[in-house]
């Protein structure tokens, strides 16, 4: 399976993307642009509870959303090319 395509947000100053198992996972991002793997975390294991007022969960529900639709393109493209003989 090809790796999931990160979604950065501005609001949380994080990366986010969809695991294989369907977890919404998060992670910090550096100023050069790129992520700390290393340091990942599932959105449901945050224990700040600040994240979840409204406004924030509005936000995640957008970043979900975008996830979702990221993890499906980049699938759609790894399905065509993975069964694309099948197909001739």
């Amino acid at each position: 399976m090809p790796k999931p395509e990160i979604h950065y947000s501005h609001s949380f100053g994080m990366g986010f993307w969809i695991e294989e198992d369907g977890r919404l996972m998060s992670c910090p991002a550096f100023e050069n642009g790129s992520f700390d793997i290393e340091n990942a975390i599932a959105v449901s294991e945050w224990d700040d509870p600040s994240v979840y007022t409204p406004e924030h969960l509005l936000v995640l529900a957008q970043v979900a959303q975008i996830c979702t639709l990221k993890r499906d393109y980049v699938n759609i493209g790894y399905y065509a090319e993975k069964f694309r003989t099948v197909a001739v």
